[in-house]
């Protein structure tokens, strides 16, 4: 997570993306939980 952060600090300084530190957050937090229902919806297979 110290990672992403880092990522989203340096993202938002440079103006790479508008969004808020917690709108960027959100989403990764998204991206990952959907992960986690793929990999575990292939492992039951």
């Amino acid at each position: 997570m110290d990672w992403i952060k880092a990522k989203l600090n340096k993202a938002e300084n440079s103006g790479f993306t508008n969004d808020s530190k917690a709108q960027i957050l959100a989403q990764s937090k998204s991206l990952l939980k959907n992960d986690e229902i793929q990999i575990s919806k292939r492992s039951k297979k």
